[in-house]
């Protein structure tokens, strides 16, 4: 096995960035022809988020790496990716394929990034009924990829991912009551 993984955990990490570029490229060159190869790609994807970590920390010299540090970044990419496939192979309108993404993105860099998660997860539910509108398959497909990940990952969303999202909700909320009060 690996002694260094973290090397591995990179790659994976910027591959996600690399097919964010490729599903938007999709939209522009094949439109919704393209759909199986867009899912393929969200899912290869969400794989690479899975793996990286795991293998990024189970390296023994534990130095976090920039690119490490930008893991959310490549995640947030496919997102982005997505929307402009969507926008670009006209399954969505301009307004909702480009809205989408800079209310995700304000969301991101003005206040928290997991107050933007269910924004950023929007176009992945858009993929999803437009793969059952078009070709059913993929979007069963979809489907069961997130539920063996929702099972196989269910430890780490439950102590990690949930309390981080309401702990973001609460602080905005906290946050919003001192505004309000002080004006």
């Amino acid at each position: 096995m690996f002694k260094h993984t973290k090397p591995l955990a990179d790659f994976l990490t910027q591959l996600r960035v690399l097919l964010a570029v490729c599903i938007a490229w999709l939209g522009i060159s094949r439109g919704k022809e393209a759909l199986p190869q867009v899912v393929l790609a969200v899912i290869t994807s969400w794989a690479t988020d899975i793996l990286d970590g795991p293998l990024a920390r189970r390296d023994p010299r534990g130095k976090q790496t920039w690119t490490g540090q930008h893991d959310a970044e490549a995640d947030l990419s496919t997102s982005l990716g997505l929307s402009l496939y969507l926008v670009f192979s006209h399954c969505v309108s301009t307004w909702i394929g480009l809205g989408i993404p800079l209310l995700t993105l304000s969301l991101w860099f003005f206040h928290s990034p997991q107050l933007s998660w269910p924004f950023y997860a929007s176009p992945y539910a858009i993929l999803t009924g437009i793969a059952f509108q078009f070709n059913p398959i993929w979007g069963w497909v979809i489907v069961l990829y997130l539920s063996i990940t929702l099972i196989l990952r269910w430890q780490r969303l439950k102590t990690k991912a949930l309390p981080e999202f309401f702990g973001a909700v609460k602080s905005w909320r906290s946050w919003r009551s001192m505004r309000w009060h002080r004006d």
